[in-house]
């Protein structure tokens, strides 16, 4: 016959096993489903991170396309002087979904990575579309009206200088485009692939 004591004894030494082995299950549990949150942010932040890289590298292919020196007119348009302003312009409104994604993925990207330098820079782009239109704009009202001659030459070359673009080191405006196009792959390529902070 065993001894109750004993019995007792084996009966409290299972049941605290039986407490830690619950006790490390759960740590275990607790330690990957933290793992797991932090890899299913890692990944999330990298989706968000490549989503506004694709979307800034087309805008700015938009912005050097409008801005292009060369561009084909068509024979019987070759006499209309608002026809590749106006054609310049509609670039913008045909492919507007372009910029509507950037500003989509700058706002996933301020909410989930935050980066105000990636931010800023993406603000940059907006405000050269800004410039470009609202020059696009002034000058087509001075063609339309025959007032180009009114203009001063330095105003001149100055609209000429926002629309056409050669993104060399005298294109201002193009090296502010490029500038804020690096600071965003600067900001956001180590994330998008998964090893960055």
């Amino acid at each position: 016959m065993t001894d109750p004591s004993i019995t007792d004894w084996i009966g409290a030494i299972s049941s605290a096993l039986g407490v830690i082995v619950v006790v490390v299950g759960l740590l275990v549990a607790f330690k990957q489903l933290a793992a797991w949150r932090v890899e299913k942010r890692a990944v999330r932040r990298s989706e968000i991170a490549e989503e506004l890289l694709i979307a800034a590298y087309n805008a700015s292919d938009l912005l050097k396309s409008v801005r292009s020196r060369f561009d084909s007119i068509p024979i019987e348009k070759d006499k209309d002087k608002i026809f590749p302003l106006q054609r310049r312009y509609d670039r913008f409104s045909t492919n507007a979904e372009i910029f509507k994604s950037l500003r989509q993925a700058q706002f996933r990207s301020i909410a989930i990575i935050g980066n105000e330098e990636v931010d800023s820079a993406v603000n940059t782009l907006f405000k050269i579309r800004g410039e470009i239109m609202s020059t696009i704009e002034i000058y087509a009202d001075f063609v339309r009206d025959d007032a180009l001659s009114d203009l001063e030459a330095d105003e001149l070359v100055g609209y000429r200088k926002t629309m056409f673009g050669s993104y060399g080191e005298t294109d201002e405006l193009g090296q502010r485009q490029l500038k804020a196009v690096e600071e965003i792959d600067k900001g956001l390529r180590g994330i998008a692939r998964l090893n960055g902070k």
